[in-house]
């Protein structure tokens, strides 16, 4: 994961030498599911991209992740609670 943050920075670094009038534009990362593994490190290794820099060439204004696949083994274990609990599913069903 580290080193795809890495090539993620090398990657909009070069796209923005390449289209300098994009440097400081607001920049929004979204994505969904396994992006809830993969866009908070994007975002941090922005965010310390700008620190070693000492300028806010990538000018990240928010990270959004929508059903975050964070956490497999939990999710994947413990998704039945939620509709047990609303009694959406039960013994009956439960299978």
């Amino acid at each position: 994961m580290d080193d795809a943050a890495d090539e993620f920075v090398y990657f909009l670094s070069n796209l923005f030498q390449k289209y300098p009038e994009m440097i400081g534009r607001d920049l929004f990362l979204a994505g969904e599911s396994y992006g809830g593994k993969y866009l908070p490190r994007y975002s941090y290794a922005l965010l310390k991209a700008n620190e070693a820099l000492g300028t806010k060439m990538f000018n990240l204004q928010a990270t959004l992740v929508g059903d975050p696949y964070t956490a497999p083994l939990t999710q994947r274990t413990h998704m039945h609670l939620v509709p047990d609990a609303l009694n959406v599913i039960d013994d009956s069903n439960m299978a």
